[in-house]
């Protein structure tokens, strides 16, 4: 078996592995490095996950993996993003769960009380 890949991100990995079956190419998959003993330990591996084919079927999977990679260009992907895109949503929530209008409105009631009981002179 002869590695073919290192990939970092857990979608690549599965979407590899996909393709590489779409196409009949056994492949085999390892944690590279100690990642096999920092996933168990910890769900991640730092070191990515290795891929290693038959050396038959090496030039079919690695033109496979460029034309998926063409297509995964996380560049491309992340030009349209930008990093205030949960600011930019707005989730409308009703009026009485709004911590700003609910604390608003206790205060006006409170003035409301206090000049009301000061006009009229109760406690004074």
């Amino acid at each position: 078996m002869i590695k073919i890949c290192n990939i970092q991100n857990s979608m690549q990995i599965q979407e590899y592995m996909d393709l590489l079956q779409y196409y009949h190419i056994p492949c085999y998959v390892k944690e590279s490095g100690s990642g096999e003993y920092l996933k168990i330990t910890t769900g991640l591996s730092l070191y990515g996950t290795d891929f290693y084919v038959q050396e038959k079927d090496q030039k079919k999977a690695k033109q496979a993996l460029d034309v998926m990679r063409q297509k995964w260009d996380l560049r491309e992907m992340q030009a349209g993003w930008s990093d205030n895109e949960e600011e930019k949503m707005e989730v409308k929530i009703p009026w009485y769960k709004n911590r700003v209008v609910t604390a608003r409105l206790i205060l006006i009631v409170f003035l409301f009380i206090f000049v009301f009981v000061g006009v009229s002179g109760i406690f004074f």
